[in-house]
C-alpha cells in the first residue's frame, strides 16, 4: 500500500503546486522529495481519497469530492522533524480567529479576476479592497475541524542528494456553504450601508457578490 501511495504522491507533486499560496501554511512537497510512510502505513489505514487530491491539488478540488458537497474547504499544513511537534502545532490552531486569513487570500484571487468596466474600476477597487480586509478581520466560529493525515519524506538537494526526513500534518476546516455566503453578504451590506446611494456604488456591489457566487460558491 504504501510504495503505491509514495509512487502516486512523488508523481503527483511534480505536476502541481502544493495547496495554492492561498492555502498553505508550509513548503510545497518537492519533486524530487521521496515519501517514506503515512499514517495509513503505520496504522493499518486504508488511505483516504482527500489526501491524494489535497497534496497533488487546492481546495477546490477537494470541494468536487461528495464528502465535502456543499461546503467550503481551508487546508492548513504544518512540518517538523518530529510528528509530535507538528501534530501539536496543527491541534493549535484556532479555526475562528485564524481562517479569515486562509479565506481573504482566496477572495482577492478571485475579485483580482473580475471583469470590471474602466468606468467602473475605481468604485469597485475601493469596495474590494474594504471587503476583503473584512474577510481577514472576521471571526469564523462555523468552521468546523476536518480529518487530518500525516505524511513522512526524505527531502531532497538541488544536486539530488538526501537532505532531512520531515513528517507533513495536513488538516481540513469545513463550512457550509450557505453559512459562509450569508456571512459575506452581510459583509457586503454593511460595506455598502455607508456609502453614498450611487450606481456606480451598486454596480460595485453586484460585481463582488456575483463574482463569488459564480466563483467561490459555484451558484
Amino acid at each position: 500500500m504504501i510504495k503505491k501511495f509514495g509512487r502516486i504522491l512523488t508523481v503527483m507533486a511534480g505536476l502541481a503546486i502544493f495547496f495554492l499560496a492561498s492555502c498553505i501554511t508550509a513548503p510545497e512537497i518537492r519533486s524530487k522529495d521521496i515519501i517514506i510512510s503515512d499514517k495509513g502505513s503505520v496504522e493499518g489505514l486504508p488511505t483516504p481519497a482527500w489526501v491524494q487530491v489535497a497534496i497533488a491539488g487546492d481546495a477546490r478540488d477537494l470541494e468536487r469530492l461528495p464528502e465535502f458537497s456543499g461546503m467550503i474547504v481551508v487546508v492548513t499544513s504544518f512540518e517538523s522533524e518530529m510528528l509530535p511537534e507538528a501534530q501539536s502545532t496543527a491541534n493549535k490552531m484556532r479555526a475562528e480567529t485564524e481562517m479569515g486569513y486562509f479565506l481573504s487570500l482566496r477572495v482577492q484571487e478571485i475579485l483580482k479576476n473580475a471583469k470590471v468596466p474602466a468606468q467602473n474600476y475605481k468604485t469597485f477597487a475601493e469596495y474590494r479592497v474594504a471587503f476583503e480586509d473584512g474577510v481577514a478581520e472576521a471571526i469564523y466560529p462555523e468552521f468546523n475541524p476536518g480529518p487530518d493525515w500525516w505524511v513522512k519524506f526524505q527531502s531532497m538537494n538541488v544536486e539530488g542528494k538526501p537532505g532531512k526526513q520531515v513528517f507533513r500534518v495536513v488538516k481540513l476546516w469545513t463550512i457550509e456553504k450557505k453559512i459562509l455566503e450569508k456571512k459575506f453578504n452581510a459583509m457586503l451590506a454593511n460595506i455598502h450601508g455607508k456609502t453614498p446611494t450611487l450606481p456606480a456604488n451598486v454596480r460595485a456591489k453586484n460585481l463582488i457578490e456575483n463574482t463569488l457566487g459564480a466563483d467561490f460558491f459555484g451558484l
